[in-house]
C-alpha cells in the first residue's frame, strides 16, 4: 500500500489575513509551507502511527479543522528524495 501526500495539505494558515495580505503570499516560498507539521506526520508514518493530515481548504486558506483530517496508516513508509525530516532542513522553515 503507498500513501502520497502532497505539500499543499501542508500550507500555513491564512484565514487571521485580510484579503490584501492573503493576496501577496507566495505559495511557492518555502515559509508558506508548515514545516513543523509535516515534521510531524512524517515522524509518525516513520514511528508506524497513524497520522493526521490536513487537508488545505483553498477557498477559506486555511488548513481543516483537526476532525476534517485525514488519517493516514502507515504499512510501510519510505521517501521520495528531497523530504527531508532531520534538523540540518530548518533553513527551508520560516
Amino acid at each position: 500500500m503507498a500513501v502520497r501526500l502532497s505539500l499543499d495539505d501542508f500550507y500555513r494558515d491564512l484565514s487571521g489575513m485580510s484579503a490584501e495580505e492573503r493576496a501577496r503570499v507566495n505559495f511557492d516560498e518555502p515559509a508558506a509551507i508548515d514545516w513543523e507539521c509535516v515534521r510531524a506526520v512524517l515522524r509518525a508514518l516513520s514511528d508506524g502511527a497513524t497520522a493526521a493530515v490536513p487537508n488545505y481548504d483553498f477557498a477559506r486558506t486555511r488548513a481543516s479543522a483537526s476532525g476534517d483530517r485525514s488519517s493516514v496508516m502507515n504499512s510501510s513508509f519510505g521517501t521520495d528524495s528531497g523530504c527531508c525530516m532531520n534538523s540540518g532542513c530548518e533553513n527551508n522553515s520560516p
